[in-house]
């Protein structure tokens, strides 16, 4: 259970309906990202918050969510980030099927049509993704995204390690093809200087 302490002067108190959503859209992913499971909000020292939208609000339960993660970038002056699909899936050959197709204003797939998954297995907590021989990882900058938004993926399902086989390569980054990776703690790391 997290407790967050919200001040009386918060911008969330009137900022509108859109940074509502935003304010607790960012904490139910934060949370469960963490590891989370549920949130309980103060007002100062003061137990709930009332925002003006949604009303009172004492808790939240933090779901547990099935989505892919594709490539966001708003421009190409903004860096290329790994963001969640708005929807869930029902496997995760669904969810990675999804990753190559998606269409939109809003993300761009995360795994190129030149990729092409052979086969994908599951070993207990592990994902076993095997890449078809004539997949090409032509731009390893790129590549390397695809395999952080396929761990992603995997974590969302519930899975704790990925190994990459297959399309002829060794590694990509560094991502060693053949053996066990762990899935990131979270998306899109910032380095702090």
């Amino acid at each position: 259970v997290w407790i967050i302490r919200i001040p009386k002067t918060h911008p969330v108190f009137s900022g509108g309906s859109a940074n509502e959503v935003m304010f607790l859209s960012s904490v139910e992913e934060t949370v469960r990202w963490m590891g989370g499971t549920s949130v309980q909000f103060f007002t100062g020292d003061q137990k709930g918050i009332d925002l003006p939208n949604t009303g009172h609000l004492e808790s939240i339960t933090i779901p547990q969510k099935k989505r892919a993660y594709y490539f966001y970038q708003l421009d190409d002056s903004h860096p290329l980030l790994l963001a969640p699909s708005l929807q869930e899936f029902a496997t995760i050959e669904k969810a990675l099927e999804s990753m190559q197709n998606v269409t939109g204003d809003l993300f761009r797939p995360s795994i190129s049509q030149q990729v092409h998954i052979a086969s994908v297995q599951k070993q207990n907590d592990n994902l076993i993704v095997q890449f078809a021989s004539n997949s090409s990882f032509a731009d390893p900058a790129t590549s390397q995204w695809m395999l952080e938004a396929i761990l992603l993926t995997a974590k969302e399902f519930g899975f704790r390690s990925v190994m990459f086989t297959g399309g002829n390569v060794d590694h990509i980054g560094p991502y060693r093809f053949n053996e066990k990776i762990e899935v990131p703690v979270a998306p899109n790391p910032v380095p702090v200087h």
